[in-house]
């Protein structure tokens, strides 16, 4: 009935009111599951992030299982191939063992503190390596929880802000919304006591107005009707309508004057309503975009740090796996080195027991350094592949190797010892016969005597 009185100007008004309402209603769900979506959506990202990270080591750890094993196998074939060279050379050596295992034992004497040092040196070297690395990585495990711990902080203090927001705005929306339905509320009753009054007064004075009109009215009555007796009938029916107009026309004139206030209260109180919710409705759209905009960097900051954490831990492993290889080559040197030193204690002549090395003459000299350079130009080719793999040190260990090696145990060293060997058992033998002859001939020139 309120409606039915209105225009239809004042109805299009209220029905645009209740639609505002009805959005505002909307987009406070709408805020709310947003809210919800992203706190389920940060608690996922922490799940994925951890699955994506153990699948990543997993994946990680395959392929350089993998990769390891078949380094290993290539170095097992030629590991192999080395040995069987060796044997073969040791086969074709076999026969100069016996003459040369005292000699080589004073030898090798001299030179196993150099090869103990050597050693010494090598595992200080690995130890220290494997210490550095250690600490390395501890102050990369280090860093690397510091920056989370710090990134997580930074994301707990934001959030905490974006829920105190949240909640001051709830709030504020929950007091405007009891101070608009207390206020109307108090409006209405105001109204509803100030019509009643009105209403009271104004039926007091039409009655007053009535019983006068109708004193009037009787007077009147009576004059006229001793006056005229034809016309009473229509008068009576006249006063009856009259009456009943000025009733309907009082009515009518009290409910317009009503509605009239309404409408001018209503319409004013519509309009500063919608400047308020405009005005808020506005605020919070640039705090929902500022808060998506802060998302979003947040996002691209968490994916930047995560693409950049990724390579440091690819860069930390491939380091460790270098490390790793590079300790593997340089035990393996080590390895080579005890086994070349061994070689050496087998390769060892007679000549090398009775004679001194430091007494070789130039000729003999030169002789084992033509031959040395011929040998190692041949076994370069065998020698590239395990050198390729050897760190400073060990190459420079190998260096001296290489030299005692020339010195003491090869083919040629023996061959001239052996040469030496004869010629010196030549001349004692002859020595003896020249004796045997004198002996024989005193005793001869005795007994003819």
């Amino acid at each position: 009935m309120f409606e039915a009185g209105l225009d239809p100007a004042a109805q299009l008004e209220l029905q645009r009111q209740l639609q505002d309402e009805r959005r505002n209603e909307i987009h406070a769900k709408y805020a709310t599951a947003i809210t919800n979506m992203v706190q389920t959506e940060a608690g996922i990202c922490a799940v994925n992030r951890a699955k994506i990270q153990s699948t990543w080591r997993d994946r990680l750890r395959a392929v350089k299982k993998t990769e390891l094993v078949k380094q290993i196998e290539s170095l097992i074939q030629d590991f192999d191939h080395q040995v069987d060279r060796k044997d073969a050379f040791i086969a074709l050596l076999s026969r100069y063992v016996s003459i040369a295992e005292e000699q080589r034992r004073r030898c090798i004497r001299t030179h196993l503190s150099t090869m103990d040092g050597i050693l010494a040196l090598l595992q200080e070297r690995s130890t220290l390596f494997e210490e550095s690395l250690e600490d390395n990585i501890t102050r990369l495990q280090a860093q690397f929880d510091q920056e989370i711990a710090a990134l997580k902080k930074s994301y707990d203090a934001r959030e905490r802000l974006l829920q105190e927001i949240k909640s001051s705005t709830q709030e504020q929306e929950d007091q405007l919304i009891q101070q608009l339905n207390s206020s109307y509320s108090s409006k209405i009753s105001e109204l509803k006591n100030q019509s009643q009054e009105t209403c009271n007064v104004l039926r007091l004075n039409l009655e007053e107005i009535n019983a006068d009109l109708e004193r009037h009215l009787l007077d009147a009555h009576e004059k006229y009707r001793a006056n005229t007796d034809t016309k009473q009938h229509q008068f009576k029916v006249l006063l009856l309508k009259d009456q009943q107009s000025s009733l309907a026309i009082e009515k009518q004139k009290q409910k317009i004057e009503r509605l009239s206030k309404a409408i001018a209260h209503w319409r004013a109180k519509i309009q500063t309503t919608t400047e308020e919710f405009r005005a808020k409705n506005a605020l919070l759209k640039k705090e929902k975009e500022a808060t998506y905009l802060e998302f979003v960097d947040l996002k691209k900051k968490l994916t930047a740090y995560r693409n950049s954490e990724t390579g440091r831990m690819k860069a930390l492993v491939l380091a460790a796996h270098e490390a790793e290889d590079r300790i593997i080559s340089l035990k393996e040197s080590a390895n080579k080195i005890i086994r070349v030193s061994t070689l050496c204690t087998r390769l060892e002549t007679e000549a090398e027991r009775v004679n001194e090395v430091d007494r070789i003459d130039d000729e003999t000299n030169r002789h084992i350094n033509d031959e040395c350079k011929h040998d190692e130009m041949v076994a370069t080719s065998y020698m590239n592949v395990g050198d390729n793999f050897l760190g400073k040190d060990a190459m420079m260990a190998v260096s001296e190797l290489r030299l005692i090696y020339k010195k003491l145990s090869r083919v040629s060293i023996d061959r001239l010892a052996l040469e030496r060997e004869s010629v010196l058992l030549e001349r004692e033998n002859r020595e003896l016969r020249e004796a045997l002859q004198r002996f024989l001939s005193t005793s001869g020139m005795g007994a003819k005597k």
